[in-house]
């Protein structure tokens, strides 16, 4: 018996199960509960699949007061400047809860 691992009209594989006993029958409550398994791989995979996704999208961190205005993908190079900083630590606790900063939120201010 094989299910499709499918989500979002796209299939990312098969999941497949056998029996070495000949006996053995499969019936329609197997095939919904692997498909069922089948469903909820399918969307764990979707997942993380968009997870990868947005992690490889490159970061521009910027810096920008009283006429100054510096940019660099990582924020150390912003740091070395010798910017005066504080962190943020509700965007510090939204990073490490969602992996992310959203909207004019800061680490530093």
């Amino acid at each position: 018996m094989a299910v499709p691992l499918f989500d979002e009209d796209k299939v990312y594989g098969i999941l497949y199960s056998d029996t070495g006993n000949p006996l053995h029958r499969y019936n329609d409550d197997h095939l919904r509960l692997m498909a069922t398994f089948g469903n909820i791989i399918g969307a764990r995979m979707l997942n993380y699949t968009l997870l990868e996704e947005r992690q490889e999208k490159q970061v521009i961190n910027y810096y920008y007061k009283n006429g100054n205005f510096i940019f660099a993908s990582e924020l150390k190079s912003i740091i070395e400047t010798g910017i005066k900083k504080r962190i943020n630590f509700q965007s510090l606790k939204n990073l490490l809860k969602f992996k992310f900063v959203s909207g004019k939120n800061s680490i530093c201010h």
